[in-house]
């Protein structure tokens, strides 16, 4: 008796797995559908221990989707001779990604529309002489 239970109850959900509607095919992305542009690419900052700094970078949508992104801060330096960045490294002289905080640190882009993300640095007065690096990484999604 239960084995024909069993037989009842999964005819009727395959037939209603034969009538439901399938979901449509997701579209992949395109070349051209998701481009960032990002000004200045670059920004060389002097400060003193204890300074602060207010900046920003301009990103803009130049791609025919729209799309979130977020800011971060990431160590940085190159590698040797070779000169490969390295983004996941810390060391002596990536403190800077510590020091950097970003007062709103996401944003949507429609197409054509720029946004000014601002981010602002304080140097702890403890900090040591000499260069820091940091890259400021910007990850978009749909």
């Amino acid at each position: 008796m239960p084995k024909k239970l069993l037989y009842l109850l999964a005819l009727p959900a395959l037939l209603l797995g034969l009538f439901l509607p399938t979901p449509a095919p997701v579209a992949a992305l395109e070349v051209g559908d998701l481009v960032m542009s990002i000004s200045p690419s670059e920004q060389v900052i002097e400060l003193t221990p204890g300074e602060s700094y207010e900046g920003s970078v301009t990103v803009t949508n130049v791609g025919r989707l729209a799309f979130d992104f977020t800011l971060e801060a990431a160590p940085y330096h190159v590698n040797d001779d070779s000169y490969d960045p390295d983004f996941s490294t810390d060391n002596s002289y990536t403190n800077l990604k510590n020091w950097l905080t970003f007062p709103e640190s996401s944003y949507r882009l429609e197409p054509g529309q720029s946004a000014n993300a601002k981010f602002v640095v304080d140097v702890p007065a403890d900090a040591p002489s000499g260069g820091q690096y940091a890259a400021i990484m910007i990850q978009n999604s749909l």
